[in-house]
């Protein structure tokens, strides 16, 4: 996995952060996800497991991955992503999953960094705003 992630971070260094976040944004059409997925945060809690899913028996020790937060009252909540990824793959994943599982009642999904969290930074993990 550690050479994957090398890759990944020297692509992002050449081809530069959108183009990074669109790659992000192709993974959810080419990772095995759970089957039963309908809804929005179904789809943003099962990003853990299908993380893991296409990651078993390729790392050692802990690989880090996704927490979803709903907010309360619904209509938004947070991503914590504390994996190796860089910052712009994770928000076009999450980006992804938010388009393809978007309430049939939002026009919009919105997705932003939050400032307050971000690994690029030197922080734990990167945190992410949606609302809908």
């Amino acid at each position: 996995m550690r050479s994957a992630i090398t890759a990944i971070q020297s692509i992002e260094q050449k081809i530069g952060p959108v183009t990074m976040r669109a790659v992000g944004r192709k993974i959810p059409e080419h990772a095995k996800f759970p089957s039963n997925i309908r809804l929005l945060e179904d789809a943003l809690r099962s990003l853990d497991v299908a993380y893991q899913m296409n990651h078993r028996g390729q790392q050692s020790g802990n690989i880090g991955g996704y927490r979803f937060e709903p907010a309360k009252g619904g209509h938004g909540g947070q991503m914590i992503c504390d994996n190796p990824y860089p910052c712009n793959f994770d928000h076009g994943i999450v980006e992804a999953l938010c388009e393809r599982f978007r309430p049939k009642d939002a026009m919009w999904v919105r997705v932003e960094h939050s400032p307050q969290s971000c690994r690029h930074k030197g922080d734990f993990a990167c945190t992410y705003q949606m609302t809908w």
